[in-house]
């Protein structure tokens, strides 16, 4: 199956912001919530809470978590577009067709194969359709190309069938799954335990970001400490 179709330099804005600020709110809204609920209630021991002071830190902490895990992000996001689409015309007509051995990118006289294993997953968002490599790239599709939300269905199933049926993507999957330990660095103590490992573990198989992620969550740590020291 393939659809082709044409993008303006807004689509990518446009897109980011659908994905960062609208499709996972209420995930971002609970996560913020739970993790300033939790700073903001740290006390000395036989310490009461008071409700004012428990307000301006809640919110306070509330502010950094949701600047830490939501704006940052789409931010470098933003800047990663930027940079990619510097000097380009992306004006063209672009054609995207799904393959046995992945998904063929046709813009002009560009021609680009990527292979299942390079793909990490495919979604929607409000407006578009998406395909997220485990580069950091995405490729993006507006939904009003496609005839119906069925076809779109169809489209992204086969793109995710292919995901599933490629023996070498599980590696890659495993490897990535690590990311997700990352979440224990909002747990003190016990997610700097876990930094250090996935910090040793990303320099073993020479995997940036899984570093990155390990010194994450040593810094986590460190950052709660200094919260509770000033305070308490």
């Amino acid at each position: 199956m393939k659809v082709s179709y044409q993008l303006v330099e807004k689509d990518y804005s446009t897109f980011l912001k659908q994905l960062y600020f609208h499709s996972n709110l209420v995930k971002q809204v609970a996560l913020t919530v739970a993790i300033a609920g939790l700073l903001a209630s740290v006390r000395a021991k036989g310490q009461p809470i008071i409700i004012i002071p428990f307000i301006v830190k809640f919110i306070g902490i509330g502010v950094l978590v949701y600047l830490l895990f939501v704006v940052i992000p789409y931010l470098l996001a933003s800047a990663r577009v930027n940079k990619t689409l510097l000097g380009k015309n992306i004006s063209k007509s672009v054609t995207i067709e799904n393959i046995n051995e992945g998904v063929t990118i046709r813009m002009g006289h560009e021609y680009t194969i990527i292979k299942w294993p390079e793909i990490r997953t495919v979604g929607k968002v409000k407006d578009y359709l998406y395909t997220k490599l485990y580069d950091g790239r995405y490729y993006v599709v507006p939904l009003a190309y496609f005839s119906s939300s069925s076809e779109s269905d169809k489209f992204a199933n086969e793109i995710n069938a292919g995901i599933i049926n490629s023996p070498d993507n599980n590696k890659i999957k495993k490897l990535h799954n690590l990311y997700y330990w990352g979440l224990l660095g909002l747990i003190p103590n016990f997610g700097a335990i876990a930094g250090i490992i996935l910090l040793i573990k990303g320099a073993n198989v020479k995997d940036k970001k899984l570093m990155v992620i390990g010194i994450s969550c040593v810094m986590l740590t460190v950052l709660f400490w200094v919260l509770v020291a000033i305070l308490v």
